[in-house]
């Protein structure tokens, strides 16, 4: 587990760096900068998904079910707001979105830090 976690970290981390110039530096909103968008939460509603069916209980952290409670509040607001203000609920989503991927992988970092070290297998010689 502890592997895994290291692993969807340093992903997760790696994508966020690479989004941000693509973010910064696209002005007209094309095919990359939605594409580095749902890249880094499509990861991350992945690494939600596998959490909560590997993890038990005790490898979640305080962290974990503020992050669902709120993911939570996003999609209820997204499945109210389809047929009156669906455009301005997308576009708050644009600046929170960024901010809720952020604060998921100080959430694996920490988690990932609370697990037990795996001893490495010894050679019999």
């Amino acid at each position: 587990m502890r592997t895994f976690k290291l692993v969807d970290c340093w992903i997760q981390g790696l994508m966020i760096l690479a989004a941000v110039p693509i973010a910064f530096s696209n002005t007209n909103f094309d095919g990359i900068f939605f594409g580095a968008y749902f890249m880094v939460g499509g990861w991350q509603i992945l690494s939600v998904i596998l959490h909560r069916i590997f993890y038990t209980p005790q490898h979640k952290s305080f962290m974990r079910r503020i992050y669902l409670i709120t993911l939570a509040i996003v999609a209820g607001v997204l499945l109210a707001s389809i047929t009156s203000f669906i455009i301005w609920a997308l576009y708050g989503l644009l600046f929170f979105s960024p901010l809720m991927a952020v604060y998921y992988l100080i959430t694996c970092v920490v988690e990932a830090k609370k697990l037990p070290e795996v001893p490495e297998p010894q050679a019999i010689v």
